[in-house]
């Protein structure tokens, strides 16, 4: 990692007022809410990238997964820059920043994703139940098999 990539992602999380603690190759900004989660930024070879856990599940039905996906793919819309996604039993919002935006881009990503943590938990883990994703599916109508996240 460059000192000058480092130095830039350090400045604007203080000039921005973010709590922040370094973490093996990058940096961790808590995100507030009824469970306090971490935001991790990491180093990548055009700048940075983010990734938060939304939620974590040991096991879950077909419908549940299904409807998870559709609801993070119809999330991704309403959480700006802020991409959603499935990793097994983990639901995960990330975003990427270039070098040459980290001051400019920064505090608006680690805004969206403390923002989309907040907001989209709590309907993600409902959604965990099956009745409530057989009842979400039904709802919208809409055919969920073709449904994938990027």
């Amino acid at each position: 990692m460059s000192t000058l990539l480092a130095e830039d992602v350090e400045m604007t999380l203080d000039a921005d007022g973010w709590a922040w603690t370094r973490r093996e190759d990058g940096w961790a900004v808590p995100s507030t809410g009824e469970v306090t989660r971490e935001i991790r930024i990491t180093p990548t070879d055009t700048g940075i990238y983010l990734d938060a856990l939304m939620i974590e599940w040991d096991e879950s039905a077909a419908e549940s997964r299904e409807a998870l996906a559709l609801f993070l793919k119809r999330a991704e819309r309403d959480v700006p820059g802020v991409g959603c996604s499935l990793d097994g039993a983990l639901a995960r919002l990330s975003a990427d920043v270039p070098a040459g935006q980290i001051e400019s881009r920064l505090g608006e990503a680690l805004r969206s994703m403390s923002a989309g943590c907040h907001l989209l938990a709590a309907g993600a883990r409902a959604l965990l139940t099956p009745e409530l994703a057989r009842q979400y599916l039904s709802f919208l109508g809409e055919k969920t098999r073709d449904v994938t996240l990027s």
